[in-house]
């Protein structure tokens, strides 16, 4: 299957790391421990630009990972703060609030599945042990969440 005739208009046309942060105390991680995980996903920036014949757009998407131990009173952990950055464009007479919720679903839905494969290869890097993967969310689900945030 040719993938070239379903091609949207509304496409990704870079991406990038803007920050990282990691701290890790925990050095082994495996999915049998009993640990504390949490995952978030937070809309930093988004900026639209108009031009002729294109419109573009910026978005940072945040990425929280958070694993730690329980019941302890100064647990080990490994947490990541990830922000990349992609860019965007769309036809020049797509109206701003519809370049807008294609953003916020699909170009979010888009940095977090590259980020998903960042989390996994630095964590993997980081610890002695085990990797962290993302686990696959809803986007259609979170961007209501995402919008009253």
């Amino acid at each position: 299957m040719e993938t070239k005739k379903f091609e949207p208009a509304f496409q990704m046309i870079a991406n990038t790391i803007a920050k990282i942060n990691v701290v890790n105390t925990i050095n082994n991680i495996s999915n049998t421990q009993d640990l504390h995980r949490s995952f978030s996903i937070n809309v930093k920036d988004l900026y639209i630009e108009e031009h002729e014949e294109y419109k573009s757009a910026g978005l940072d998407v945040e990425i929280i990972t958070l694993i730690e131990e329980k019941n302890t009173e100064n647990p080990k952990k490994f947490e990541m703060q990830l922000i990349i950055t992609g860019i965007f464009k769309d036809l020049a007479d797509t109206p701003n609030d519809e370049f807008e919720e294609k953003l916020k679903l699909n170009g979010v839905a888009a940095l977090y599945s590259i980020a998903r494969g960042c989390v996994t290869n630095i964590s993997s890097q980081t610890l002695a042990e085990g990797k962290v993967v993302l686990p696959l969310v809803n986007f259609i689900e979170a961007k209501k969440d995402l919008e009253t945030e």
